[in-house]
């Protein structure tokens, strides 16, 4: 039997998030922050790591239900509002997009857009040698989908040492883990300043691997921070993260250049998860900062046509169309919250709900949504989960007794 687990959240983490998006978008309003992009990076790093913590929830000896809720989790995180953004988007890129001479602009981005659709932005782009860097991508709409194909296709392949790890055979998922890695950034090394090293997975593989081995290790490092180690390791991330927002060249990146963010991102995760009282964990949970990491996501989507659209139409160039831009990020990104992710997050919640997903055993209806970890459906939770003996029992009676008295009740994959 697989209890269920009580979950520990750190709204700090929720707050690297908010620092992450915010230097991207500076990144890409006229190069506010001059190496904002590796904010990228830093989310690479967080999502492996909490994403991994997730699993935990589930049902690691039914393989099916695992994948299921896996999959499901990832889906309703990242389809609704992505669908939603990509379908505004196509429509403006109709309205205001010419098609030039050749009609190429638009036939690139309408494959661009497709490809986000079914998590392959990133494979379209490099296969039409789409530098990032180039003047041609910067009037893409949706070249910033490129790193949510990333995402998707790591979680393709990421599952599979998840439930190994979970089903106890810890040193075996950790050996695959770390050859993935090591042949990820021998990978990385070899295709050097490429396009296709900046948007394939093979060469970004290793970031994502950071976070979840982060993760796997936490029982050895968190005792070891818990005094003033943790505020010098804090000190020594804010320093080398904000280092590699102003020197990072794209002469170096992704490698060795994203080498310096991604062991930054590391550190202050560290430092968030075992200094909970620390300074930077208070500074890190502040409301404004707090806000924008919520929705951060959402940000994330909507900054990047928002910027793209005003240099078709207005231009960019101008210091108060730039605040406008922001401030139309930002509703936008709210809205999205309020009317996208939020009602899809119900839906599963009900959908749970009405097949019984609240027994002993996690299912793939996650019984409580709310109390899943980021990269799930509300949106990526950071949490730890933990449990006692006494929860374990308490679960075990549970499901015994619901089992006695609903045999017959429908189940969620039936």
């Amino acid at each position: 039997m697989h209890p269920v687990k009580k979950t520990e959240f750190f709204d700090g983490v929720d707050g690297l998030r908010a620092i992450a998006v915010l230097s991207v978008v500076a990144f890409h309003l006229n190069a506010w922050l001059p190496a904002g992009f590796v904010g990228v990076d830093v989310f690479f790093v967080i999502s492996g790591f909490v994403v991994f913590g997730a699993c935990s929830t589930l049902d690691p000896t039914r393989l099916r239900d695992f994948l299921l809720g896996f999959y499901a989790r990832r889906v309703i995180r990242i389809v609704p509002a992505l669908l939603v953004c990509v379908l505004v988007s196509f429509g403006l890129m109709v309205l205001f997009v010419p098609l030039g001479t050749d009609g190429r602009f638009s036939e690139r981005n309408t494959l661009t857009a497709l490809a986000a659709l079914v998590g392959g932005a990133n494979i379209a782009l490099s296969a039409g040698a789409a530098d990032y860097w180039s003047p041609r991508s910067e009037f893409n709409p949706f070249t910033h989908t490129w790193s949510l194909g990333v995402e998707e296709q790591f979680y393709l392949l990421a599952p599979f040492v998840f439930l190994a790890w979970y089903r106890g055979r810890k040193a075996s998922a950790a050996l695959v883990l770390a050859a993935m890695a090591m042949a990820s950034v021998f990978v990385a090394a070899a295709w050097g300043t490429s396009v296709k090293s900046f948007y394939l997975l093979p060469a970004r593989f290793w970031e994502l691997a950071a976070g979840v081995a982060l993760y796997m290790c936490m029982p050895w490092w968190r005792g070891r921070l818990l005094s003033y180690r943790g505020d010098v390791l804090a000190a020594c991330g804010v320093v080398l993260l904000g280092t590699s927002f102003l020197v990072t060249g794209t002469g170096t990146f992704p490698w060795p250049g994203a080498a310096l963010p991604v062991a930054a991102a590391l550190m202050l995760i560290m430092a968030v998860v075992a200094r909970p009282d620390g300074w930077l964990n208070r500074v890190l949970t502040l409301r404004a900062v707090q806000w924008v990491g919520k929705r951060s996501y959402a940000i994330y989507l909507w900054h990047w046509p928002v910027f793209v659209f005003l240099r078709w139409t207005v231009g960019l160039e101008s210091v108060p169309v730039q605040f406008g831009a922001l401030a139309a990020t930002l509703l936008l990104g709210a809205a999205s919250m309020v009317w996208v992710e939020q009602p899809a997050k119900g839906l599963l919640a009900g959908r749970s709900a009405s097949r019984g997903g609240g027994g002993g055993r996690a299912s793939p209806g996650f019984g409580r949504p709310g109390r899943l970890l980021h990269g799930a459906c509300d949106r990526p939770r950071n949490l730890v989960p933990t449990t006692t003996h006494a929860q374990q029992d308490r679960s075990a009676i549970c499901l015994e007794l619901h089992l006695r008295h609903s045999r017959h009740a429908p189940s969620l994959l039936a």
